[in-house]
């Protein structure tokens, strides 16, 4: 009998913790996409908030020849992400499609 109450206990905890894990979720990626945005200046945030990635992706090149305190901010968050090896472009796809992308799909559900 204490073996099935303790099943059932287990179970209806895990239901119960399930809801939370997904917001977490949620908000994990929300603040990895927000530490990418927040290193962009307003006008490439406001492009990529645009899904005008062909913008963005030239903004970043351009501030990466030009900027030293950009680049290194840049350098950094790539680093943090493990995607120190991608270019501008597969920056953007990686933000667009593992964050921007997940994010719309888990609000959905």
């Amino acid at each position: 009998m204490y073996k099935y109450v303790l099943i059932l206990f287990l179970i209806v905890t895990l239901l119960l913790t399930l809801p939370g894990c997904q917001k977490s979720r949620v908000q994990d990626l929300q603040q990895r996409l927000d530490n990418f945005r927040n290193i962009l200046p307003q006008n490439l945030r406001a492009e990529f908030d645009s899904k005008n990635y062909d913008a963005v992706v030239k903004g970043i090149d351009s501030l990466v020849a030009e900027d030293e305190n950009f680049k290194q901010r840049y350098e950094k968050m790539k680093d943090n992400e493990a995607i120190n090896v991608f270019t501008s472009q597969e920056v953007v796809d990686f933000f667009k499609t593992h964050f921007v992308d997940e994010i719309e799909k888990e609000r959905k559900r």
